[in-house]
C-alpha cells in the first residue's frame, strides 16, 4: 500500500551519520514514521541491519506491544507487496525477540546479563509499591531513632528535628526526608550532587557569583529590560507632542536612565551595587497636563509607566532582595540543617537499600541507577561529562541505533543510560513533543528534551554538525475546528518564561488531512465562558470549588440537553449518513473524575439525559471490607473508638444505636473500651459475648498468621454467610476472600504482626490498585478523564473543569529542590518564631 509521506516525514525516515532528533505534534504520525524508519533500515540496499540490532525504547508496556504488532503489521505488509521477501521473513521471525521494550524493563534484562558487577542475586524480584512502601516506612524509623540516640554527639540533628518534628511526632521530619530522596532519584548519582550542594552554603564574595545568584540576576535583568522597553516605548510617543515632552519627558528620561544603570550592573554581575540601586530607586512626579486633546495617548503612556514602576518593584522585592554580607549569614545559618538533612538522607538510603537487598528486592529506581553504575566508569557532576565503562562500550556495539519514544518524558538517568549505550551519541534517534509532557511529577525533565531542540539545527540546514532535528508539524488526526482553536489558545498562553516554550509558527498544529464537510464549513469549536467572581477574589475555598463545579456541570448540561432536544446532526461512522446525535456520541472529558463527575451526572440526570460516570469503586470502600478491617483494627487495638464502634454496629454483631448510647451513657468517662467492658460486668450479655470473641481473636493473633487469623475470623463470626447475604452476594464473597489472599501474599513478603498487615492495607488503598469494573450504559453520556480518553471515539467532546488553579503545593514545601540550584530553606528569626526564605529558596521558587 502506498504512503503519501511529508517532506519532514522523509527527513526523519532518512539514516544518517549523529544524532536526530523529531520533535512530533500531536496526531503527527510519529508511531507510523518510526516504524517505517525501521523498516527502511533493514531492507537498506546497501547496508541492511537486523531487528535485533535495534533497541526501541517505550515509555509503558502496552505502548511496547503495540509497537511490536504494528511493526509486524508493516514487515506482512511489505511482504505481500515483495512477494515473500526472504530478507523481510527472516525478520518478522526475529521480531518477537526485538528489544522493544520501556527503559525499567532493558535496565532489568541488563541487569540480569551483569548481575555478577553487583552484590546482587540473579534471581532478584521487582519490589511492588505496596511493599516499598512498608519497607520506606521500616526504615525510616530505624533512622531516625538510630540519630536520636546518637543525638549527644549531633546537635545538629537536634536542630533538624526541632526545626521540621512537631507536636504529634515526627511524620514532618519523615516526609521532608522521603520527599528528598524521592527527587534526588532523578540524577544519576544522587550522593555526588548531594556532597556538591553542601558547598551552596559555605558562603561566596558575592551572590554573583553563585549559581542560585546568577539565575535571579538573569530572571531580574529580563524584568529590567521589560520595564525599559514600555518606557522606550512610552517616549517615543511623548517626543511627538511638545505639550508631552515638556511635561513628561524629563522623568520618563530619568527614568530610562535609572533602568539602564540596573540593567548595564546586572549584566556586569554586580550584585551588591544592583541591590543598592534597585533599593533606592525613585521616580519622578509627572507634572500635570492639562487640555491635551488626545486622552486615550495620555492614558497609555501613564499606563506604560505604572507598568514600569511595578515591574522595578518586582526586582527590587522578588529578585534582589539581600546583599551578599545578609545571603551568606543566613546560609551559614541554615548550613547545618541542610548539610544534616543531606546525612539523613543518606542514611536512609543505605538502610533502605540494605533491607531490600535482605529480601531480594530492587525498585525502579534501583533498576535505573545500578545501570548507570556498571555503565559509567567516572562522571563528572559540574559538567556531566560521563566516561563509559568496557561494559558500556561493549552494550553499544550491539545496537545499530537506538530509537527512542515520548522522549519529552526522559529524566536524566535515563537519558545518561542512551548515551552510554549508543556510539558516542551518534545513532540515537529520539521522537516527542515537549508540548505533550505531563509526567513531571514522575521526576520527568522536559528541559533535556528542550535543550536539544534548541541547540540542534534542521535536518538539511548548514552546520548541523551531525546533530539534526526534524519538526512534524502537520496533525493527521483532527479537523480545522479543533485545530485552530488549539493553535489559537496556545499561542497566548505558552511563552519561553511560561511553558518552557514558545509557541509559534514552528509549533503550531497544522492541517495535514482533508475533510470534506457536507454543510461546506467544518463545526467551529465553542468556548463556553462562566464567570463567577472578580480578579481580586482569586483564591478557591473548598467550598468555591464546589460552586464552581456544580455551576459549570449546569451549564454543560444545559449545553447537552438543547443539543439532544434540538437538530445538532452529525455524521454517523458506520453508516456514514447524517442522523441527530444521540447521548452515547457524547463524552464529558474532566481533569479528575473524584468528586466531579457525580456532579456532572446529576445535573444530566435533572435535565433528563443519562450518564455513565464509568466510575471506579475502591475495593477498600466496599461494605464487607470495612466491616473486616474495623474488626481487624479492634482485634489490633481495642481502644481505637472509630473501629470498635464499626466492628460492634456491623451485621457480624448487630448492636443496634440506642444500645451503642446506652453503654456510652453507663460510663461517660474513658474510651468506649471501658464503656463496654462496665456493662459486660454489668450482666450486658451481648457485650459479654462480643468482648469473648475479641480476646479469642487477640490470643490468637499472637500465635496465628494473619490468614490464619482471618480465616478463623470468618469461621468463628460467619462472616462470609452474614456480609455475602447482602447483595450482590457473589461479589462480596469474593472480596472477602481477595482480602485473605492478600493476607497470604503479605506473608510471603516475609512480613509478620497484624498492626503491620493493617499498614500494608493502608499503603494498598493510598495507591489505588484495586479497582472494580467500571458501569455501562447503553445510551448515555460518558463522563471520564481526560487522561483515559483523547476523545476521538466520540463525535461530540465537552472538555470541562479547565479553569482550575495551577497546583502549587511543590512550592510550599518546607524543602525545596532544584536540580541545578540546590535546596531551599526558611530561616528562622532569633525568637525562633518568624520563618522566612533564604534567598536560595527564593531562586528555587521562581525557578
Amino acid at each position: 500500500m502506498s504512503v503519501s509521506w511529508t517532506d519532514e516525514q522523509l527527513k526523519a525516515m532518512e539514516p544518517g551519520d549523529g544524532s536526530l532528533l523529531v520533535s512530533a505534534a500531536a496526531g503527527s504520525g510519529k508511531t507510523a514514521v518510526l516504524i517505517e524508519r525501521v523498516l527502511r533500515r533493514i531492507t537498506d540496499e546497501k547496508d541492511p541491519r537486523d531487528l535485533n540490532e535495534f533497541l526501541i525504547v517505550t515509555y509503558t508496556n502496552a505502548a511496547a506491544s503495540e509497537m511490536r504488532y504494528k511493526l509486524a503489521q508493516a514487515i506482512e505488509d511489505r511482504i505481500r507487496e515483495t512477494g515473500n521477501d526472504r530478507r523481510l521473513i527472516r525478520q518478522l521471525r526475529l521480531l518477537p525477540g526485538a528489544q522493544i521494550m520501556t527503559v525499567h524493563s532493558f535496565c532489568h534484562y541488563f541487569l540480569r546479563e551483569n548481575f555478577q558487577a553487583l552484590e546482587l542475586s540473579p534471581d532478584f524480584k521487582i519490589a511492588d509499591s505496596s511493599e516499598l512502601a512498608l519497607l520506606k516506612e521500616s526504615a525510616i524509623k530505624d533512622v531516625l531513632e538510630r540519630a536520636y540516640e546518637e543525638s549527644e554527639q549531633n546537635p545538629g540533628f537536634l536542630r533538624l528535628a526541632d526545626e521540621f518534628s512537631g507536636m504529634r511526632g515526627d511524620k514532618p521530619l519523615e516526609d521532608v526526608i522521603l520527599s528528598l530522596f524521592e527527587k534526588l532519584q532523578s540524577h544519576p548519582f544522587p550522593k555526588l550532587w548531594m556532597e556538591e550542594h553542601r558547598l551552596d552554603f559555605d558562603g561566596a564574595a558575592s551572590v554573583g557569583e553563585t549559581e542560585y545568584g546568577k539565575y535571579l540576576m538573569g530572571r531580574a535583568l529580563k524584568t529590567v529590560e521589560s520595564a525599559e522597553k514600555f518606557i522606550s516605548d512610552a517616549l517615543s510617543k511623548i517626543y511627538g507632542y511638545p505639550a508631552l515632552t515638556e511635561k513628561y519627558a524629563p522623568a520618563f528620561e530619568d527614568d530610562l536612565a535609572q533602568l539602564r544603570s540596573l540593567s548595564d550592573m546586572l549584566r556586569k554581575g554586580k550584585w551588591d551595587e544592583a541591590a543598592e540601586f534597585s533599593g533606592g530607586m525613585g521616580f519622578m512626579k509627572l507634572s500635570a497636563v492639562r487640555g491635551f486633546p488626545d486622552a486615550e495617548l495620555l492614558e497609555s503612556v501613564k499606563a506604560a509607566r505604572d507598568m514600569s514602576k511595578k515591574l522595578a518593584s518586582v526586582v527590587r522585592d522578588k529578585f534582589l532582595l539581600k546583599k551578599s554580607s545578609e545571603a551568606e549569614t543566613e546560609q551559614r545559618s541554615v548550613s547545618c540543617i541542610a548539610n544534616e538533612l543531606f546525612r539523613l538522607v543518606n542514611a536512609f538510603d543505605e538502610e533502605f537499600s540494605k533491607q531490600k537487598r535482605q529480601r531480594n528486592l530492587v525498585d525502579f529506581s534501583d533498576l535505573e541507577h545500578f545501570a548507570v553504575n556498571i555503565l559509567c566508569e567516572s562522571y563528572d557532576i559540574k559538567t556531566k561529562a560521563c566516561v563509559p565503562s568496557g561494559t558500556a562500550l561493549s552494550e553499544a556495539s550491539q545496537f545499530a541505533e537506538i530509537l527512542i519514544d515520548e522522549y519529552q518524558d526522559t529524566n536524566e538517568v535515563q537519558d545518561l543510560i542512551f548515551k552510554l549505550i549508543s556510539k558516542k551519541e551518534n545513532n540515537l534517534f529520539m521522537v516527542g513533543d515537549v508540548k505533550q509532557s505531563i509526567y513531571r511529577f514522575r521526576l520527568a525533565d522536559p528541559t533535556i528534551f528542550l535543550q536539544k531542540f534548541n541547540t540542534y539545527k534542521d535536518a538539511g540546514e548548514p552546520g548541523e554538525n551531525g546533530k539534526r532535528r526534524v519538526i512534524l508539524s502537520k496533525n493527521f488526526r483532527s479537523g480545522d475546528s479543533v485545530l485552530d482553536a488549539v493553535n489559537f489558545v496556545f499561542s497566548y498562553l505558552m511563552t519561553g518564561t511560561f511553558g518552557e516554550i514558545k509557541y509559534g509558527e514552528k509549533e503550531y498544529l497544522n492541517k495535514g488531512a482533508s475533510y470534506v464537510y457536507e454543510d461546506g464549513e467544518p463545526y467551529k469549536t465553542e468556548l463556553l465562558l462562566l464567570s463567577m467572581k472578580t480578579p481580586e477574589n482569586m483564591q478557591d475555598t473548598e467550598e468555591e470549588e464546589l460552586s464552581k463545579a456544580e455551576a459549570e456541570a449546569s451549564m454543560t448540561a444545559e449545553r447537552i440537553s438543547r443539543m439532544l432536544k434540538g437538530s445538532f446532526m452529525i455524521t454517523d461512522a458506520d453508516s456514514g449518513e447524517k442522523r441527530a446525535v444521540r447521548p452515547s456520541d457524547i463524552a464529558i472529558l474532566l481533569r479528575t473524575v473524584s468528586g466531579k463527575a457525580q456532579i456532572y451526572k446529576s445535573a444530566l440526570g435533572a435535565r433528563g439525559v443519562p450518564a455513565s460516570t464509568g466510575a471506579e469503586a475502591g475495593f477498600f470502600e466496599r461494605t464487607e471490607i470495612l466491616v473486616m478491617t474495623a474488626l481487624l483494627e479492634t482485634i489490633d487495638n481495642p481502644r481505637k473508638d472509630i473501629p470498635l464502634i464499626a466492628a460492634m454496629r456491623s451485621p457480624l454483631y448487630g448492636f443496634l444505636e440506642d444500645e451503642l448510647a446506652d453503654i456510652r451513657v453507663n460510663e461517660r468517662d474513658g474510651d468506649f473500651y471501658d464503656a463496654v467492658l462496665k456493662s459486660a460486668e454489668a450482666g450486658n450479655g451481648k457485650c459479654r459475648a462480643f468482648l469473648d470473641d475479641i480476646e479469642e481473636f487477640r490470643s490468637c493473633a499472637v500465635t496465628m498468621s494473619v490468614s490464619r487469623l482471618i480465616f478463623h475470623v470468618y469461621n468463628k463470626t460467619g462472616a462470609l454467610g452474614i456480609l455475602s447475604a447482602l447483595p450482590p452476594g457473589r461479589e462480596r464473597e469474593k472480596n472477602l476472600l481477595t482480602l485473605y489472599e492478600y493476607a497470604e501474599n503479605y506473608e510471603h513478603l516475609s512480613f509478620k504482626g497484624l498492626y503491620s498487615f493493617l499498614q500494608y492495607l493502608k499503603k494498598i488503598s493510598e495507591s489505588g490498585e484495586i479497582r472494580k469494573a467500571p458501569e455501562n450504559a447503553s445510551d448515555a453520556v460518558t463522563i471520564m478523564s481526560i487522561h483515559k480518553s483523547k476523545g476521538l471515539e466520540f463525535p461530540v467532546v465537552f472538555l470541562c473543569d479547565c479553569a482550575k488553579q495551577f497546583n502549587e503545593d511543590d512550592l510550599r514545601g518546607r524543602v525545596l529542590m532544584h536540580p541545578g540550584l540546590g535546596i531551599g530553606l526558611f530561616r528562622k528569626d532569633e525568637g525562633g518564631v518568624v520563618e522566612y526564605p533564604t534567598l536560595l529558596r527564593s531562586a528555587v521558587e521562581e525557578s
